[in-house]
């Protein structure tokens, strides 16, 4: 299995710890949750990007001035984006 599978499964197995945890408190505190429903919301697009990245698709990079588009190794688009 290759880092970006094993990526995906970790991240999987976090949501799932997650909703367990989220799930087991009572209603009050779990609207109150915020940071473990963000990390939850957080490992969803972190899945979402790595399945784009695995499967050819686009993944936007920084340098910190710049976001540069590359989709199948080419560069189809750049913005000037100061951080």
């Amino acid at each position: 299995m290759n880092d970006i599978k094993k990526s995906i499964e970790v991240l999987k197995e976090q949501i799932i710890k997650n909703e367990k945890i989220l799930d087991g408190l009572p209603e009050k505190a779990r609207a109150g949750a915020t940071d473990l429903s963000n990390v939850v919301k957080a490992c969803h697009v972190a899945i979402s990007a790595l399945e784009k990245q695995l499967n050819g698709g686009w993944i936007p990079a920084s340098d910190g001035k710049y976001i540069i588009e590359v989709k199948e190794g080419e560069v189809v688009s750049c913005q000037n984006f100061e951080i």
